[in-house]
């Protein structure tokens, strides 16, 4: 996994199944923690810096310490980063369940 996220569980309801990481990136969100709330994956023809699902999140925690307003830059930039997280996220769950079967099925 990558040092700039952490996979928790949900401080605000601990019986919640959701995806929740805490943001580790020292940007403006470093401590915030994010519930992702939906996800799917995009059918369409991607281009540039794309991200190849659409996902909704919800803030559990905010950021420690916000010392002056979200530019419209840093939030795009930042929620570019939820998106590419999560796939990294799914893709690392798909590779650890398909080892797995491998190992079962051998």
């Amino acid at each position: 996994m990558n040092d700039l996220y952490k996979v928790c569980t949900n401080p605000n309801d601990p019986e919640d199944k959701s995806l929740c990481i805490v943001v580790r990136d020292n940007s403006s969100f470093d401590g915030a923690i994010i519930r992702y709330t939906t996800f799917k994956l995009v059918e369409q023809e991607l281009t540039g810096d794309d991200i190849a699902c659409q996902y909704e999140y919800e803030i559990e925690v905010p950021p420690h310490n916000i010392g002056h307003k979200i530019t419209d830059e840093e939030g795009k930039s930042f929620e570019k980063k939820l998106g590419e997280w999560v796939i990294e996220i799914i893709q690392s769950q798909m590779d650890k369940h398909a080892a797995a079967d491998r190992d079962t099925n051998t």
